[in-house]
């Protein structure tokens, strides 16, 4: 009768001699119970609080700014919409001045006044869509982290200076406005419309040039 040496008996180790330790290593389900059981320091309320009030100012700026990419498309949308019109009234009336001896009286003023109001109008549009005259011939041979930089200030100077014409534009449609001053012409206005409608434009543009400035800045953090 063969005997054999059982291989699931205790460890053959004399008594008195140290256990060598064991080199397995801890399996997934040990590193598993290692991370979930590691205490984690805990976050304070005032943390939280933060965090929710961070989310919710970059949740209210994004809705703000779609509100305002919304109001240049709509202005944008108008100064082309005058462009057409006055395409055809002066079509027209040149038509009739010249071929039915009946001009259309208003057609030239209001082409007047609408020529005023569409750069107003769509300039806010332009800048953030980057389609205003850049003249880049010194700047390109700068450093690019010079060039960034510049166009930054370049920005800023552009809103400062859009800002202060703004301002001043709404003083003087005040001083219009009170003093009932209107155009001369065939069909007189107040002339306090028009003057309100280059300082909202210039407004716009202001808005949208510290706009560009900040995604400069973001650029250039990356």
């Amino acid at each position: 009768m063969r005997t054999g040496r059982s291989t699931s008996g205790p460890p053959t180790t004399r008594p008195g001699q140290p256990s060598l330790p064991s080199t397995r290593r801890p399996g997934r389900s040990f590193a598993r119970w290692q991370s979930n059981n590691t205490p984690r320091p805990p976050r304070s309320r005032a943390t939280g609080a933060a965090f929710s009030v961070l989310l919710r100012q970059d949740g209210a700026m994004m809705l703000v700014g779609k509100l305002f990419d919304r109001l240049e498309d709509l202005c944008a949308a108008i100064a082309a919409l005058l462009v057409v019109h006055v395409m055809l009234s002066i079509s027209a009336d040149v038509v009739g001045r010249y071929f039915l001896n009946r001009p259309i009286g208003w057609a030239i003023e209001f082409a007047e006044h609408a020529l005023m109001a569409l750069p107003f109008l769509s300039m806010a549009w332009l800048v953030r869509e980057n389609g205003h005259v850049i003249i880049d011939v010194v700047v390109r041979l700068l450093p690019e982290l010079l060039r960034r930089w510049l166009e930054v200030f370049v920005s800023l100077l552009a809103a400062a200076t859009t800002g202060f014409a703004c301002w001043f534009a709404v003083l003087t449609t005040l001083s219009l406005f009170r003093r009932g001053v209107k155009t001369i012409g065939i069909y007189p206005m107040d002339r306090y419309l028009l003057i309100a409608l280059v300082a909202f434009g210039l407004g716009l543009a202001s808005i949208e040039f510290l706009r560009l400035a900040r995604r400069q800045m973001r650029e250039i953090r990356r």
